[in-house]
């Protein structure tokens, strides 16, 4: 199942939509039209849930719109460092631009910061207009109620309502992203200024224990007070270890050729093949995972550990090809290793290939290795 849909291009970028949104407004979507629906009796329940529910479509529509232009904000800025943006992921709680920024701090400032400016400068724009012609909104014991009471279940918009659920979104998702951790655009903020002092790896890494400082108080204030703080600390722990993992991968393969780090030692194995065969054919295994083959063509990978569990007189009767996973990607021997390793680390199994003919695979275990092997190279 896919985690995102394309729903438009603009800008030559291609926006989608994270299943976690469509679920998310799917659900609130139903609950408050039900509460619509609960609300009145006969034909004028339908009328009720109708009203409810196009509330709901409302504001998130409005949120959409924010957390696109917030995400717009980044992809331009970085289109105009001459940066390929390939697309932009729009998720409830803000959106992924999927933008390569390379290791220079001044670029990556710009293009990080420039998100949640954008939706302070919303907020700069319209609180003056609301301060000006509607003070009465702002008093503190009526602000919970203009924002969320009467914005969902109330009985119409007002434009001093809207603005004030625009601003609060927008002060939301300014602030949210520039908490100095990854993948927040703060951490990427954080990482850039140190940057401009001291060394890209030392940077991240300073960075990101950062990072993690912030998630463990986050953490173990969640644990007494809200379960979604709990959710966003292990969140930040993983993605901030993941980021640190990426940049030392990439400055281990500067300048080498994914070709070169490809294990070249390997067998085929044909999908035809029963599990028993397979197993006394290879006698013992030199790899951990095997592509299977049909018509000289790989259609997939054999994974060892699969093959335990399953019973003996299964081993004899089941097929190699109804083992494998497809779970694997392809990819260009020629191609530089330091510039592909978000695509390297996605798939458990990477096939390299050399004018359309393989000639090995990567799975982590070789990427960790041949990672070693070059950081203790450049230090001699």
């Amino acid at each position: 199942m896919r985690s995102s849909y394309k729903i438009f291009r603009i800008f030559g970028i291609d926006v989608e939509l994270h299943i976690s949104f469509i679920l998310i407004f799917i659900f609130t979507l139903s609950l408050i039209s039900l509460y619509g629906l609960s609300k009145e009796e006969g034909p004028l329940s339908i009328i009720s849930g109708v009203h409810y529910g196009s509330r709901v479509i409302a504001l998130f529509v409005l949120l959409f719109g924010i957390v696109l232009m917030h995400e717009l904000a980044h992809s331009l800025v970085a289109i105009r460092n001459k940066i390929d943006v390939k697309r932009i992921i729009l998720t409830p709680i803000g959106g992924i631009a999927n933008i390569d920024v390379p290791e220079n701090p001044e670029v990556e400032l710009k293009t990080s910061i420039i998100g949640p400016l954008s939706n302070y400068i919303v907020v700069i724009i319209l609180l003056p207009l609301v301060i000006i012609m509607w003070p009465e909104y702002l008093i503190p014991s009526n602000l919970y109620r203009y924002v969320l009471i009467n914005n969902v279940f109330g009985d119409i918009f007002s434009i001093p309502e809207v603005f004030l659920i625009i601003i609060t979104l927008n002060l939301l998702l300014g602030s949210f992203n520039l908490i100095p951790a990854f993948p927040m655009d703060g951490g990427r903020v954080l990482r850039s200024v140190l940057a401009l002092w001291t060394d890209y790896v030392d940077a991240t890494v300073m960075a990101v224990r950062i990072s993690q400082f912030l998630a463990i108080i986050m953490l173990l204030v969640g644990m007494l007070m809200s379960f979604v703080l709990v959710i966003i600390s292990i969140f930040i722990l993983i993605t901030g270890s993941n980021e640190l993992k990426i940049v030392k991968l990439r400055h281990a393969f500067q300048g080498v050729r994914v070709g070169s780090i490809a294990n070249r030692n390997f067998s085929y194995v044909n999908k035809n093949l029963t599990a028993h065969e397979f197993l006394r054919m290879i006698a013992t295994p030199t790899q951990a995972y095997y592509p299977v083959v049909d018509d000289g063509r790989v259609i997939g990978i054999l994974r060892i550990e699969d093959l335990r569990g399953i019973k003996s007189d299964d081993l004899k009767r089941i097929t190699v090809g109804k083992l494998i996973s497809r779970r694997f990607d392809i990819i260009d021997a020629g191609k530089i290793a330091s510039e592909v390793i978000p695509q390297l680390l996605s798939k458990e199994f990477v096939i390299v290939v050399d004018s359309g003919r393989m000639i090995g695979y990567i799975d982590p275990e070789r990427i960790l290795e041949m990672a070693n092997f070059y950081n203790i190279c450049r230090l001699k």
